[in-house]
């Protein structure tokens, strides 16, 4: 996303010291300027939202004995290894490959149409990877909710 933002806001600023006359334009307007103004506006806005996300320290996950903990910039949730039944992978489009996770107990979830088609087997979603591929963080969450998911494990 920053990138992205970054060459568009780039491309914005050439519109703007370039100037002249659009023969398409863009939504009606043929002024490049103004063109390169509404650009820069629109995806600028985009910068410091990536740079809070890439070195915010609010974006984590922690593994304990009891459970994991996800910081993210709308706070902190925690989950007990025993509320969960699973983890798997989950493809979401443009977000790529997430790991998602089951609550124990959990009735089956029926789809809810075809804007959510991969909502039915799920109840929650990590937002990132934390720099492992979705697979083996899976693996690595499974292994700690089947070591430490049971009462008698803490015990």
């Amino acid at each position: 996303m920053l990138l992205g933002s970054a060459i568009f806001v780039a491309a914005g600023i050439g519109f703007v010291v370039k100037g002249g006359y659009a023969r398409r334009g863009l939504l009606g307007i043929h002024d490049e300027r103004i063109i390169g103004w509404l650009i820069i506006a629109l995806f600028a806005a985009g910068l410091p939202v990536s740079l809070i996300t890439l070195f915010s320290r609010r974006l984590f996950l922690e593994l304990g004995p009891e459970g994991f903990i996800l910081g993210s910039l709308r706070g902190v949730k925690r989950r007990a290894w025993n509320e969960l039944s699973g983890f798997g992978v989950r493809s979401l489009g443009r977000a790529g490959r997430r790991v998602v996770y089951k609550l124990a107990g959990s009735p089956p979830k029926r789809s809810v149409g075809v804007l959510v088609p991969s909502s039915v087997d799920y109840d929650g979603i990590l937002p990132d990877t934390y720099g492992m591929s979705a697979d083996k963080l899976a693996i690595l969450l499974e292994e700690w909710r089947q070591r430490y998911g049971s009462s008698s494990a803490r015990d």
